[in-house]
Formats: structure tokens, C-alpha cells, sequence
């Protein structure tokens, strides 16, 4: 992967926050994770950092879990390796 990325829309389908699992309706929306791609509510993604790692060299909205591993100087490790896939490089379109 050359560092350019392009975010593939897989999370806009989930109907629940990766993280305290609330349902996303009108009213309470799904926020993208720009590290591991997954939806979260805003509540459980307040925080922005750069995701060099994904093109971002800005600081861009993180979960909580991501922006707390990322401080570590680690990406975050998921369960679900299928997050990953959320995610492709720009010249592979």
C-alpha cells in the first residue's frame, strides 16, 4: 500500500456502534473510525488524530479505542480482522 488510501463506505451499513453498541437512527448517526473503519456513535468517537498509516497526516476523527492505542504508538487490534477491508489503496480502483 502507498499510504493513499480511499474509504470504501463497508461501516455505513452497520446499524449499531461498534464500541457501547447503541442503535444508529435518525437522529443518533454513525461516525467512521478514519484508523479501523468501523461505525461508532459520537459519544464513542470524539476524538481526531493523524492516521498517517491511512493518508491522514491531519488530525481525523478516531473511536476511542483507536486514539488511545494510536497515543501508545500502536494501531488498534480488532477481534474482526474484516475492518481491514474497509480500506484499499487508491491505486487498486
Amino acid at each position: 500500500m502507498n499510504g493513499r488510501v480511499v474509504w470504501t463506505g463497508r461501516a455505513d451499513d452497520a446499524d449499531n456502534c461498534a464500541d457501547c453498541s447503541a442503535a444508529f437512527t435518525f437522529l443518533l448517526k454513525s461516525h467512521v473510525c478514519r484508523s479501523c473503519g468501523d461505525g461508532f456513535c459520537a459519544m464513542c468517537s470524539q476524538k481526531k488524530i493523524p492516521v498517517p498509516d491511512r493518508g491522514h497526516s491531519s488530525p481525523v476523527r478516531v473511536c476511542d479505542m483507536c486514539f488511545v492505542a494510536r497515543e501508545r504508538g500502536a494501531r488498534r487490534q480488532d477481534n474482526d480482522p474484516a475492518h481491514e477491508d474497509n480500506f484499499v489503496d487508491a491505486e487498486e480502483l
